[in-house]
């Protein structure tokens, strides 16, 4: 009887020792899977890291070459306004410079077709000339309209201007003595060619920019305005 019962002790402390070895085992199978679910979750949070990092990067970037191009942009108008400010000044100190030329020119031809006017009366007879402020272009053309289709005696009769304010629409002070009429040929050469009266275009210069000097009649422009011109 002895013998049959430390047969069965033995039995069962290998039965409790098999029992064991399947606890530890599949305890070491816990621990290894915790330790690969810790191992992922690790490469997961340095791979969040490694792109948060990166796209930290792409933005400041970014912001660095917004900026630069920013600063390119600021610099780039500065530097057109600068040209412009340049051509600007230029153009307006040779537009006066070639206007005075030709209304000196103007000037000179007229008063040498004037020696040779076969009339006297055509040299003592003023012609009055009415002009608006508001439409110098327009009341010029049309006074020498008139005298072309019939009077041209009086292209060659020494003028006499009134103003007619732009404000009261009432004549303006003043007795011509050959200043308001340099002011009126002044005013209406300097406006004629303007691209809003319609009559003139200019070429573009090498800057791209129109010029008023070398100007040529619109194919728009109405004949009986360009004849009186």
């Amino acid at each position: 009887g002895g013998g049959s019962a430390a047969e069965v002790d033995d039995v069962d402390l290998q039965d409790e020792e098999a029992k064991q070895d399947v606890r530890a085992a599949g305890l070491s199978e816990e621990v290894e899977r915790l330790r690969a679910e810790l191992s992922a979750e690790q490469q997961e949070r340095r791979s969040a890291e490694a792109q948060a990092s990166q796209a930290q990067g792409q933005a400041t970037a970014a912001r660095a070459e917004a900026a630069t191009l920013q600063e390119r942009a600021r610099t780039e108008a500065s530097r057109r306004e600068a040209a412009a400010a340049a051509h600007t000044h230029a153009k307006e100190e040779l537009d006066e410079a070639a206007f005075l030329a030709r209304f000196l020119a103007f000037r000179q031809h007229m008063d040498t077709l004037l020696l040779y006017v076969p009339t006297k009366t055509a040299k003592t007879k003023t012609w009055r000339l009415s002009v608006q402020r508001r439409q110098i272009c327009a009341d010029v053309i049309r006074h020498f309209s008139s005298a072309g289709n019939y009077a041209k005696t009086k292209l060659w009769s020494p003028t006499a201007v009134t103003f007619i304010s732009a404000n009261t629409n009432l004549p303006e002070d003043g007795d011509d003595q050959g200043g308001l009429t340099v002011e009126m040929y002044t005013s209406f050469f300097r406006e004629v060619v303007l691209p809003d009266f319609g009559l003139f275009e200019g070429v573009l210069d090498a800057d791209g920019y129109s010029a008023s000097i070398g100007l040529l009649p619109s194919p728009k422009a109405e004949e009986s305005s360009m004849v009186a011109i």
